[in-house]
């Protein structure tokens, strides 16, 4: 009997910068999410902001973290670019330094020289990454054949000697997108050893929320944009699994 197709919610990926303390510990896990308050205005050129409590978690370099103070119509956010990785306890957060005119942008003023204390914001670890447009997921595995020494003929036999996973990615995204930003980072940064976290999500059955998952430590291959005149960023890359990948089924 055949059997009818219904489309359901599509492949998601997610992706983080790797926190440096979490890259060295002897079991990698995830980042998670981290929430801060700033204690201090932030003035143009300010390159390091103390925040009111020390750090819950580590908080990679390389990813924006939109800071807001009020609410409502009163409310005002100011985007900030981590320079640094941050961990657990610090009281200090290394940023890009921040322009005059990011800060009159949030202010929504053009008289404005600062940004209020007492912002807050969250460093989300597992970011969607947003406008993919192709994707598919790799398990390579090396053989090494043998074969059973008899009389006559006889059959291969082999063994498995290693493996590995990548993940090809496309995307078509507006250049302030905060994924983009964070695979930019990383992609730049590779060659210093910078990795990231990576969750693939395959499109779900109808009536389920999520599909078949992998998830690991990568590092990017390659980076390959496109700067068409329309103002979309077009680009490629390859995440590289390091290490064994973690697998989680539909539900």
């Amino acid at each position: 009997m055949s059997q009818s197709f219904v489309i359901g919610v599509k492949t998601k990926l997610f992706f983080t910068v790797m926190p440096e303390e979490l890259l060295v510990a002897d079991l990698i896990v995830p980042p998670t999410d981290v929430n801060i308050t700033v204690s201090e205005v932030i003035e143009a050129d300010e390159d390091e902001l103390t925040v009111s409590a020390p750090l819950t978690g580590p908080i990679p370099a390389g990813t924006p973290i939109p800071l807001t103070v009020g609410t409502g119509a009163a409310a005002r956010t100011l985007k900030v670019y981590t320079a640094a990785h941050a961990r657990i306890g610090d009281t200090k957060l290394e940023i890009v330094p921040v322009t005059i005119n990011q800060i009159q942008r949030a202010m929504k003023s053009a008289s404005a020289t600062d940004f209020a204390t007492g912002s807050t914001g969250t460093y989300k670890a597992k970011l969607r990454l947003q406008g993919g447009t192709t994707s598919s997921k790799q398990i390579q595995n090396q053989n090494t054949e043998t074969k059973i020494y008899q009389d006559g003929l006889a059959y291969n036999t082999g063994l498995i000697t290693g493996a590995g996973w990548t993940v090809p990615y496309t995307s078509n995204l507006l250049p302030l997108d905060d994924g983009y930003y964070r695979l930019n980072y990383a992609g730049v940064r590779a060659i210093e050893g910078i990795h990231g976290y990576l969750w693939l999500e395959e499109p779900p059955a109808v009536g389920y929320t999520r599909g078949n998952g992998i998830a690991g430590l990568v590092q990017l291959e390659n980076f390959n944009t496109e700067l068409p005149s329309d103002g979309i960023v077009s680009f490629q890359t390859q995440f590289l699994g390091r290490g064994e990948p973690a697998l989680t089924p539909y539900s």
